[in-house]
Protein backbone atom coordinates (compact mmCIF):
# COMPACT_ATOMS: atom_id res chain seq x y z
CA UNK A 1 0.00 0.00 0.00
CA UNK A 2 1.34 3.49 -0.54
CA UNK A 3 0.89 6.94 1.02
CA UNK A 4 -1.60 7.81 -1.81
CA UNK A 5 -4.13 4.79 -0.91
CA UNK A 6 -3.30 5.77 2.94
CA UNK A 7 -4.44 9.10 1.93
CA UNK A 8 -7.66 7.99 -0.05
CA UNK A 9 -8.96 5.88 2.69
CA UNK A 10 -8.34 8.32 5.67
CA UNK A 11 -10.74 11.16 3.24
CA UNK A 12 -13.90 9.38 4.18
CA UNK A 13 -13.57 10.99 7.72
CA UNK A 14 -13.50 14.70 5.65
CA UNK A 15 -10.72 16.02 7.66
CA UNK A 16 -7.63 17.92 6.25
CA UNK A 17 -4.75 15.44 5.88
CA UNK A 18 -0.99 16.64 5.82
CA UNK A 19 2.94 14.51 5.15
CA UNK A 20 5.52 15.09 7.31
CA UNK A 21 5.04 18.74 8.63
CA UNK A 22 1.81 21.17 9.91
CA UNK A 23 2.61 24.95 9.38
CA UNK A 24 0.48 27.19 11.17
CA UNK A 25 -0.70 28.70 8.46
CA UNK A 26 -2.25 25.83 6.82
CA UNK A 27 -4.46 25.10 9.99
CA UNK A 28 -7.84 26.91 10.02
CA UNK A 29 -9.00 24.53 12.82
CA UNK A 30 -7.84 21.98 14.92
CA UNK A 31 -9.08 18.57 13.48
CA UNK A 32 -6.90 16.95 10.88
CA UNK A 33 -4.97 14.10 10.20
CA UNK A 34 -0.68 14.20 9.42
CA UNK A 35 1.49 11.17 8.83
CA UNK A 36 4.80 10.96 8.80
CA UNK A 37 7.05 7.67 7.90
CA UNK A 38 10.16 5.51 9.62
CA UNK A 39 13.20 4.63 7.81
CA UNK A 40 12.63 1.02 5.99
CA UNK A 41 13.83 -1.61 8.00
CA UNK A 42 14.67 -5.80 7.17
CA UNK A 43 14.12 -8.14 9.12
CA UNK A 44 13.79 -12.04 8.25
CA UNK A 45 14.53 -10.95 4.27
CA UNK A 46 11.45 -8.72 4.19
CA UNK A 47 11.23 -4.49 4.12
CA UNK A 48 9.22 -2.60 6.80
CA UNK A 49 8.09 0.67 7.48
CA UNK A 50 6.00 1.79 10.50
CA UNK A 51 3.97 4.96 9.66
CA UNK A 52 2.96 7.50 12.45
CA UNK A 53 -0.88 8.77 12.07
CA UNK A 54 -1.28 11.52 14.67
CA UNK A 55 -5.35 12.71 14.77
CA UNK A 56 -5.61 16.12 16.01
CA UNK A 57 -8.78 16.67 17.75
CA UNK A 58 -10.68 19.42 19.10
CA UNK A 59 -13.92 18.92 18.73
CA UNK A 60 -14.11 14.99 19.11
CA UNK A 61 -12.61 14.54 22.65
CA UNK A 62 -12.71 10.56 23.51
CA UNK A 63 -14.74 9.23 20.87
CA UNK A 64 -13.13 5.36 20.67
CA UNK A 65 -15.93 4.67 17.87
CA UNK A 66 -13.86 7.26 15.50
CA UNK A 67 -10.73 5.57 16.74
CA UNK A 68 -11.93 2.22 15.95
CA UNK A 69 -12.71 2.85 12.67
CA UNK A 70 -9.58 5.30 11.76
CA UNK A 71 -7.76 1.49 13.13
CA UNK A 72 -9.96 -0.16 10.94
CA UNK A 73 -10.07 1.85 8.05
CA UNK A 74 -5.97 2.03 7.91
CA UNK A 75 -5.93 -1.98 8.64
CA UNK A 76 -7.91 -2.65 5.41
CA UNK A 77 -5.18 -1.21 3.83
CA UNK A 78 -2.58 -4.08 4.87
CA UNK A 79 -0.82 -2.32 7.28
CA UNK A 80 -0.90 -3.39 11.36
CA UNK A 81 -1.58 -1.32 13.97
CA UNK A 82 1.98 -1.58 15.96
CA UNK A 83 1.47 -1.12 19.99
CA UNK A 84 -1.16 1.19 22.00
CA UNK A 85 -1.86 5.02 20.83
CA UNK A 86 -0.27 7.28 22.78
CA UNK A 87 -2.63 10.14 23.95
CA UNK A 88 -1.36 14.32 23.80
CA UNK A 89 -2.29 17.20 23.76
CA UNK A 90 -1.10 20.77 23.46
CA UNK A 91 -1.97 24.51 24.13
CA UNK A 92 -3.52 25.89 21.04
CA UNK A 93 -1.34 29.37 20.09
CA UNK A 94 -2.53 32.47 22.23
CA UNK A 95 -5.21 30.63 23.97
CA UNK A 96 -5.75 28.67 27.23
CA UNK A 97 -7.29 26.20 25.02
CA UNK A 98 -5.72 22.64 24.83
CA UNK A 99 -6.19 19.93 21.43
CA UNK A 100 -5.89 16.67 21.43
CA UNK A 101 -4.09 14.19 19.79
CA UNK A 102 -3.72 10.63 19.17
CA UNK A 103 -0.58 8.87 17.60
CA UNK A 104 -1.56 5.68 16.10
CA UNK A 105 1.65 3.90 14.57
CA UNK A 106 1.17 1.23 11.87
CA UNK A 107 3.72 -1.24 10.22
CA UNK A 108 3.74 -1.95 6.30
CA UNK A 109 5.80 -4.20 4.62
CA UNK A 110 7.55 -3.03 1.34
CA UNK A 111 6.96 -4.96 -1.88
CA UNK A 112 9.53 -4.87 -4.39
Amino acid sequence: MTNEEIVEALKKFKLPIYKDIVYEEQITDYNYFFYTESKIRKSNCKFYQDISLVWVSENYSNDNYLEIDIINTIEKLGLVLNGDGVYSHFQKPNTNQYVDTLELTFTRVIKK
